[in-house]
C-alpha cells in the first residue's frame, strides 16, 4: 500500500467528525500526500528494506552509537567512551572543513593578487 492510499483509507476514515480535523487532513493531504504536493511522498517516505540512511538526524545519530558499542546493554563506562569518541569526531570533522575553507579562501586570495 503506497503512502496517498494508506492515508486514505486508515487515517481520514478512523478520524472523529470534526471541522478542525477535516482542514487539518485537508492540509496534510494538499502538503504531503500528492504527487504534486509541495512535499510529494517521494521526498520523504521511502519504501524497501534496503535503506542503508536515514532523513532523521536523531535516528542517524543512534544508529551510528548503536554501531560502536559491542554489546546491546553497554556499561556507563562504555556509553561514556562512545560518546567521547563521537564528539571528538565531530570536532575532527568541523576544524577540518573550516580548514578547507581557510585554505580555499588563502588560494582564491593568492590567486587574486
Amino acid at each position: 500500500m503506497d503512502v496517498f492510499e494508506s492515508f486514505a483509507f486508515d487515517i481520514t476514515l478512523e478520524a472523529p467528525v470534526d471541522e478542525r480535523i477535516d482542514s487539518y487532513l485537508d492540509y496534510l493531504l494538499k502538503t504531503y500526500m500528492h504527487s504534486s504536493s509541495l512535499f510529494p511522498p517521494t521526498v520523504w517516505a521511502s519504501s524497501g528494506f534496503n535503506i542503508k540512511r536515514t532523513t532523521n538526524g536523531c535516528e542517524a545519530f543512534h544508529k551510528q552509537l548503536n554501531s560502536m558499542s559491542y554489546s546491546a546493554h553497554p556499561t556507563v563506562f562504555e556509553l561514556v567512551d562512545r560518546l567521547q569518541d563521537v564528539i571528538f569526531e565531530s570536532g575532527f570533522k568541523m576544524r577540518g572543513a573550516d580548514d578547507t575553507t581557510r585554505s580555499k579562501t588563502a588560494t582564491e586570495r593568492k590567486k587574486a593578487v
